[in-house]
């Protein structure tokens, strides 16, 4: 059969079919064919198994009729086991075909009890299996700051599990949910708005809730709420790492300054360190809840780096002016007034701007406000031609 196009449930079926009643050749074939029940024994199926697939994908009046049935992932994977078991090195035929359908049909459901699809059936569901892109480190930093996960059981006398992914904002920032339902191919009808009294305040919300079995497990093995993973605080991950606090700081970030907020104390230490931030975690009076200031420099890196994905909640992005802070940390660097005014009788002012990082223009502007005696117009010159 040419499978370069097209590979019908019922072609496979057929083709089952066909192949295993070679194998079997007793009472249990027809024409050569082994029949619909003796089929579901030897894929590993309960009794009538395939007859209701075949009567969902055939009869317009079925219940749950589906002219476009396919079988998930985990089903495929029960067909090979049983097959290789039975018939050893003889199912190789059979096991190529289902082979081939698996990979014609490239949107199969990963479980046979998958529901996600129903409801959004674009939905990346393993987006966020590999974090290897700006995108992807964003939206996984707004999840981490907004997001929760929900994967108890429905009851506890209910075996299934919700893996349950909600979001609640500002009613102001709905923009961004509609985002992240493109990103996600998400159907938007999932979000809605709500009203909740928050510190004696009431604020409308907007909070989106959708299952998705894949993405949640992804989340839950990548650590989701607790610390980042490993690989993002590598060097190399940079990019990455700033991506991911950009989309965290969309959800908890302080508009109009450069602090991000959480009450795991743990990670705004992970973030401290793998950014070598100079500024202290503080605490809040009365919370349990703790502020990092990043500070501009490192601020303004997430901004370009999330700039050519047009990444980021508009109202709190703005590039703050580094001055300040670069000023600051040359003053740690040179500890103090005594250093600087040997420095500069050493080397050049141009040459100790290089050494220290900053421009000649903040150098210079350190030297007034320390009252600095620099050498006179001409000194390097002369140094130069007596040496």
């Amino acid at each position: 059969m040419d499978f370069s196009n097209k590979y019908s449930t019922l072609d496979l079926i057929k083709d089952l079919q066909r192949e295993i009643g070679k194998l079997i050749a007793d009472r249990s074939t027809h024409n050569g064919l082994a029949s619909i029940r003796s089929l579901d024994q030897y894929i590993g199926k309960y009794k009538g198994f395939i007859s209701r697939t075949k009567y969902k994908i055939k009869n317009a009046n079925a219940a749950h009729h589906n002219p476009n049935l396919y079988f998930s992932k985990e089903d495929l994977a029960i067909f090979r086991r049983t097959l290789k078991d039975r018939f050893g090195e003889n199912a190789n035929v059979c096991i190529d075909n289902i082979n081939a359908y698996e990979k014609i049909n490239t949107d199969l459901k990963d479980n046979i009890r998958q529901q996600f699809h129903i409801f959004n059936p674009e939905i990346k569901s393993h987006f966020f299996r590999i974090i290897d892109s700006v995108p992807k480190a964003f939206w996984l930093g707004f999840l981490w700051a907004d997001g929760h996960l929900e994967l108890q059981n429905y009851s506890e006398s209910h075996r299934r599990k919700r893996y349950q992914i909600s979001i609640e904002i500002s009613a102001n920032d709905k923009k961004i949910l509609f985002d992240f339902c493109k990103t996600l191919s998400i159907a938007r009808d999932k979000i809605r708005e709500r009203k909740r009294i928050s510190y004696g305040k009431e604020r409308r919300l907007t909070y989106l809730q959708f299952t998705c079995k894949p993405l949640a497990l992804d989340l839950e093995r990548i650590g989701f709420k607790y610390l980042i993973p490993d690989f993002l605080t590598e060097r190399r991950n940079r990019h990455l790492l700033l991506a991911f606090l950009m989309g965290y700081y969309s959800g908890d970030g302080h508009k109009n300054s450069t602090e991000i907020g959480s009450s795991n104390f743990r990670l705004l230490l992970q973030i401290k360190n793998a950014l070598d931030v100079k500024y202290k975690i503080q605490i809040r009076k009365n919370e349990d809840f703790y502020v990092l200031t990043l500070g501009s420099r490192i601020f303004n890196e997430m901004i370009n780096v999330c700039y050519p994905y047009k990444l980021g909640l508009k109202r709190k992005i703005r590039n703050f002016s580094e001055h300040k802070e670069t000023m600051e940390i040359l003053k740690e660097k040179l500890k103090c007034r005594e250093n600087l005014q040997n420095l500069i009788w050493e080397s050049p002012q141009y040459k100790l701007a290089k050494l220290y990082d900053v421009s000649i223009k903040t150098l210079r502007k350190l030297i007034k406000e320390w009252n600095i005696e620099t050498p006179k117009p001409g000194y390097w010159r002369l140094i130069r031609k007596n040496e």
